[in-house]
């Protein structure tokens, strides 16, 4: 394990490999921190200066992993149980020296958790931006969203306003079932392109969004409508997502970022789309309103990225 390391990394400094995975991190879309954690290994002010017959046996080890790696030496059993069981014996006989050379786990772990915790307090004011790099290439997405057609929402608003006279006052009072699809309404904002929003770039990085979503993209959803809520400041259909998507080989759909699974419909002036999710905590205080179809609504959705280079909808 000791030659294996050495050999993975023999052409790489540290400082090129902070930089790999600094770029890595950016690549990605998710939060560069402006110090990496770093934990220390050897003692401070510690330069290791190990014995002859240690280093001997170490570069014996490390010439013999890179000639199986070149493939010179490959199949040579014997060699490699010889090598290894002589730097074992080395490492057992000089283990006082090299533990005085390290940092005690106890160190480490105290240093770990510090930064990490220094870290995690700083999310609090962080201000995620898009980066340069990424956004250039026009590949960075901003969310993951199951996007239904316009006209298809509004007939299954007008279904449910049919069936109860307090969500049909509120829809017409606001313009919503008579907008003749005008994004301005009544003093607020109807949604262009209605859709559920599965993840956001400030909850999954770049890499965990394409890794989980990339197999179901462009496949078209069902969704199960169970509700309207509605208030003053939105407008917004609780929806139920299914475990998967039908065809001929069922493909498992990833679980939802938002805890409040949902699509905007209208929000006011002076609100926006996100604060949809405000309205289940509002209807149970009594400050929004619900209404309920007897049987939950099916309508079609269709699951897509929306990058750098599209604007999000509202």
């Amino acid at each position: 394990v000791v030659a294996k390391f050495y050999c993975l990394y023999r052409n790489m400094s540290a400082e090129q490999l902070l930089d790999r995975c600094r770029s890595s991190i950016e690549t990605s879309g998710a939060h560069l921190p402006s110090d990496m954690i770093r934990v220390p290994f050897f003692c401070p002010d510690v330069t290791p200066k190990l014995p002859d017959d240690l280093v001997d046996i170490i570069q014996d080890a490390i010439s013999l992993q890179s000639n199986i790696e070149s493939s010179k030496a490959r199949g040579d059993d014997t060699r490699v149980l010889d090598v290894e069981s002589r730097l074992r014996k080395a490492l057992m006989l000089h283990q006082q020296l090299l533990d005085g050379l390290t940092a005690k786990e106890e160190e480490s772990k105290a240093s770990f958790v510090a930064q990490l915790s220094k870290h995690v307090s700083s999310l609090e004011n962080l201000e995620l931006d898009v980066p340069r790099m990424v956004a250039m290439n026009g590949s960075f997405i901003k969310i993951v969203s199951i996007d239904v057609d316009t006209t298809s929402l509004m007939k299954l608003l007008q279904e449910m306003s049919s069936k109860d006279e307090d969500l049909a006052r509120h829809l017409k009072a606001i313009g919503v079932v008579e907008s003749n699809s005008d994004d301005k309404i009544a003093g607020g904002t109807l949604v262009k392109e209605p859709h559920a929003t599965m993840a956001h770039y400030s909850q999954l990085s770049q890499i965990e969004m394409r890794s989980r979503f990339g197999n179901v993209v462009d496949k078209e959803v069902r969704l199960k409508v169970s509700a309207c809520l509605y208030g003053d400041t939105n407008v917004a259909l609780s929806v139920s997502l299914p475990k998967s998507i039908e065809g001929e080989i069922p493909v498992a759909l990833p679980t939802s970022e938002n805890k409040y699974p949902h699509i905007t419909v209208w929000f006011a002036e002076g609100s926006e789309a996100a604060d949809s999710n405000k309205l289940p905590g509002m209807v149970a205080a009594g400050t929004a309103q619900a209404f309920q179809p007897i049987e939950e609504i099916a309508i079609a959705g269709r699951l897509s990225y929306w990058l750098i280079d599209k604007p999000v909808p509202l």
